[in-house]
Order: C-alpha cells, then structure tokens, then sequence
C-alpha cells in the first residue's frame, strides 16, 4: 500500500496500490567379430545435450528487463583417440505462435504480444542466428577439448543465452506471456589430435556445413508485465467563499490514473479525516464543522465512498492512456458555521 498526501481541502490525497528436447546421444557400436569370438565397441565422437532453455523474464516493466540462461552441450572423446578439439555453435529458430527475429514475440493469448530479442553477448549486440543458413549474424559458438589426461572420455561446454525484452513496451498486465521454440539446434565439428600434439579446434565455419553433425533442444520463453496503474492528478475540491448556506454549494474536482491496457481498476475515496461516521466535515475554527459530501454521478445520487466495489467505488479498465475521473462536491444546506477557513483531507484507495 502506498500513500502520498495531496492539497488539504476536500479533495484526494493518496494511492493504495494492491497486487495481485532433449536430444539424446545414442553411442554407436562398431561390433567387430575378432579371434574367439569377443566384441570390442568403439565409440565414435559425439555431442549431445540432456537439457531445454528457460527464459523466464518475471515481471517486466516499460524499462524493459534482461535474464539468461545457459545450454549444456557434452561431447566424447572416442575410444582411442588421445584428444578431440570440438567446435560448438548454437542456432535458436522463430517462436510460436507467433515467429519472428529481431524482434522475437511471445504472446499473452489474448491478443497482445511483448517484443525481445536472444543475444549470444551479455551487452546485447550479437543475436542468435535462427539457422545456419542465416546471412547477417555472428555465429554464436564454444569451443570444447576433450582429453585423455584432462577430462577424461567426455567433457561439457556451456553456451549461453541473453535475453532482453525490450523497452518502451505497455502492455496488459492480466494474463502472462510466452512463446515456445522448438528445433533449436546445436551443430558441432572436431579436430583429432595425436599423442604429443593437441589438437586445434574447427573455425565456426565448419558449424555451416551441410554434413555437420547436430542435435535438438526445446527453448520455454515467459513473462509477465508488471501492474504499473498509478494516480498522476488529484486536484483540490474548492467550494469557494460563501457568507450562508442557505442551498446547495455543488463544485468538481478531477482525479486522473493511468494503467495498462486490460488492467481491471477501482477507485474509492474514504471518508476523509474529521468525519462523524460516514458522514464527511471539514474542519474549521474553534472545533466548528461543515458538512459536504463526494458524489460519482453529476446529479449527486451515487455517493462515492471507499469501500464496496459494487456499491460505492468508480470503476473501469485500463487503456495504456490517462483516464480522468470527475469528483462532484456538495455543501448542503445548513446553518451557517462561525466564519473562517474550513478543509478537510480524502485518502484516494487504487486498486488494480
């Protein structure tokens, strides 16, 4: 709950606010049939990876928020092969249900989508490439050594994955966002080395070729967009200088909120701070009181209090724009009080 203190004299002066693929490596034999009969296996180089990508941005702003995750990618070294020096490269494809790069898109299902992108880079200035037979994109790759007397028959890389949903976005706030990207695909070449030699690693150009060995893996994208509603303008609700009251003294006041689009919202106003029960006074000299009272409707017949929605709240829907509330103020007849200078404090309840 949050309160911030306006303009005394009948008017609103503060906001509540209230929240709401694996791909798996299956070794291959090579059964070789030797004297009496024994069967050696021989297993040949390999990568694989157990894992998914989760990119779980949480609550995202009109900043715009950044998270990360990383792939974990094992390779082997292959039965009687000293060293192998692996080359690693990473392709992410579009999204669904709805594709695209630069910039990618995840729904909320109900007809609004929120923009981000997945850099190889922490500084965000690398993006992923979709395939490999994308043109314009820096391959994002690793490189990993296998060997005998380091890592024994396998060792394994990480590639990670920056994410950044982008800035200056508004979007509802009622339901999640999430994209699923299946097919990414982790391509991968060696180099054999020999007892005494290390081996050099494949420039990520041999990730392009057409016989470039690959596996698969599943990438989950999720965020929500934060509740952002809060109230910029609560203006003073004056009735001006009168010498009796003999009628009614009607004035208006304006509040204005703002929210995201699709964001359920109610406005209450308590009953300010020198009511008598539910009826609201302003304060005077000498311990007098003037009765006033805070309507929703121009005639003045729906009296606007703090707290039932059904019964005495303002309420509507966020539209990403300014919305403008108008505040109808009554003085009632009634016996004139001692002269002076007569206010009183509301409190302004946000819900969202």
């Amino acid at each position: 709950m949050n309160r911030m203190p306006l303009p005394s004299s009948t008017g609103t002066c503060a906001v509540m606010r209230r929240h709401r693929t694996t791909a798996a490596w299956k070794p291959a034999f090579l059964l070789l049939l030797l004297g009496g009969g024994t069967l050696l296996p021989a297993h040949a180089q390999s990568c694989w990876s157990t894992g998914s990508l989760a990119i779980a941005f949480g609550e995202v702003g009109g900043t715009g928020k950044s998270t990360s995750d990383s792939l974990a990618i094992t390779c082997n070294r292959g039965n009687g092969r000293p060293a192998i020096a692996y080359r690693i490269c990473m392709f992410i494809p579009e999204g669904t249900p709805i594709p695209g790069i630069n910039p990618r898109w995840m729904t909320n299902y109900n007809g609004a989508q929120m923009a981000y992108d997945l850099y190889a880079d922490p500084a965000h200035s690398q993006l992923i490439p979709p395939n490999a037979g994308s043109s314009g994109y820096v391959l994002h790759s690793t490189v990993l050594d296998v060997r005998t007397n380091t890592t024994g028959d396998q060792g394994t890389a990480y590639l990670p994955v920056h994410a950044r949903a982008r800035a200056g976005q508004s979007l509802p706030a009622t339901y999640g966002f999430q994209s699923q990207i299946h097919g990414g695909q982790i391509r991968y070449a060696y180099n054999e080395g020999s007892p005494g030699n290390a081996p050099t690693a494949p420039g990520p150009e041999r990730c392009l070729l057409d016989a470039t060995p690959s596996v698969t893996f599943y990438t989950h994208v999720s965020a929500t967009f934060a509740n952002t509603c809060h109230v910029s303008t609560a203006t003073d609700l004056d009735f001006g200088a009168v010498a009796s009251l003999p009628g009614n003294r009607d004035q208006t006041s304006t509040i204005q909120l703002r929210c995201p689009a699709g964001t359920p919202w109610r406005v209450g106003l308590d009953d300010g701070s020198n009511a008598a029960g539910t009826t609201r006074r302003m304060a005077g000299p000498n311990g007098n009181y003037l009765r006033y009272e805070l309507y929703r409707d121009a005639q003045r017949t729906q009296r606007w209090g703090g707290k039932a929605i059904a019964t005495d709240n303002s309420i509507g829907t966020g539209t990403n724009a300014t919305q403008s509330l108008t505040v109808h103020g009554r003085v009632p007849a009634q016996p004139t009080p001692a002269a002076g200078s007569y206010s009183d404090t509301v409190t302004i309840t946000l819900v969202f």
